[in-house]
C-alpha cells in the first residue's frame, strides 16, 4: 500500500466542495492506486480536531488541510487554525494582546482562559473553554498537538476558504492560502495542489478536463450546442490564491 497522506477539508456544506473533493480524489487515485486514503471529509470544528488528533496519535499527518471559514452554528475556521497554530490566547477574546500567550506556561485551560479573558468571560470564551476540555486531556496533552502540527505544517499547504479574503481576520495565522469562494474557484485550490508537488499537472488536467461542470472542454460544447442561451454560466477570470508568510 502506497504512503500517501489524505488531504483533509472541512466543510459543513458538502455541495461546495463536492466538485473539488471528486476532482482531488480522481486525480489522487491516478497517482496514488494504493492508498488508503485520499480525502477525508469533516463537517465540523469538532470532527476535525478529533481526525487530527487521531493522526497525531497514530504519527501520520496529512498532505493539505481545505478549510472552509463560515460553520455555521459553530466556531469559525479562522478560530480552529488558531487553536492548531497555538495562537488560542487571541481566541478567548479577540484581543491581539494575547495572540502569542503561551499555553505552556500555565497548569489548566481555565487558568489560561482568566489570563486571555482578564476573567471576564463572555459565551464566546465559554465555547472556546468547553471546546479545549473537551477534546484535550489538558495542557500538555494540548501543547503536544500544537507542537506534532508545527513540524507537520511545514511539510503541507493550508488553504483556507472565504466568501470574503478581505474580511477574514488573520491575526496569529501565517503561511495561508486565502481563496475568495467564487464560482470557479475550484481552478485556484487547484493550482496550489499542483504548484506545492501534491498532485503532478499529469492527473490533475484529466481529472478537470473529465469534469461536469469544471471541464473547458465539456463547457465549449454546451457553448456549441446552443449558442443563444442566456442561462450558461461562462468561467471569469481567476485570480490565484496567494500564500502570506
Amino acid at each position: 500500500m502506497e504512503n500517501f497522506n489524505p488531504i483533509l477539508m472541512l466543510d459543513n456544506e458538502y455541495e461546495n466542495v463536492s466538485d473539488l473533493e471528486e476532482i482531488l480524489e480522481i486525480a489522487g487515485r491516478k497517482a496514488f492506486p494504493d492508498a488508503r486514503e485520499i480525502t477525508i471529509l469533516a463537517e465540523s470544528a469538532e470532527e476535525t480536531i478529533r481526525i487530527m488528533i487521531d493522526k497525531k496519535n497514530s504519527e501520520e499527518s496529512f498532505s493539505g488541510l481545505i478549510f472552509d471559514n463560515h460553520l455555521y452554528g459553530e466556531m469559525d475556521g479562522d478560530d480552529l487554525l488558531r487553536i492548531i497554530h497555538g495562537k488560542t490566547g487571541y481566541c478567548f477574546k479577540k484581543n491581539s494582546v494575547y495572540t502569542n500567550l503561551k499555553p505552556s506556561k500555565f497548569k489548566s485551560f481555565k487558568e489560561f482562559a482568566n489570563v486571555a479573558t482578564d476573567n471576564k468571560h463572555s459565551s464566546r470564551s465559554q465555547m472556546i473553554l468547553d471546546f479545549l476540555e473537551e477534546h484535550f486531556k489538558g495542557i500538555k496533552d494540548y501543547v503536544s498537538f500544537v507542537n506534532y502540527f508545527s513540524q507537520e505544517r511545514n511539510e503541507f499547504p493550508q488553504i483556507f476558504l472565504s466568501g470574503s479574503t478581505s474580511r477574514i481576520d488573520s491575526t496569529g495565522l501565517y503561511g495561508i492560502y486565502y481563496v475568495q469562494k467564487c464560482q470557479g474557484c475550484e481552478y485556484n485550490v487547484l493550482d496550489i495542489i499542483k504548484n506545492e508537488g501534491i498532485f503532478s499537472p499529469d492527473v490533475i488536467i484529466p481529472a478537470i478536463n473529465n469534469h461536469y461542470r469544471l471541464s473547458p472542454v465539456i463547457q465549449q460544447k454546451k457553448k456549441e450546442y446552443n449558442p443563444s442561451s442566456k442561462h450558461i454560466k461562462t468561467r471569469k477570470k481567476i485570480l490565484r490564491g496567494k500564500r502570506k508568510k
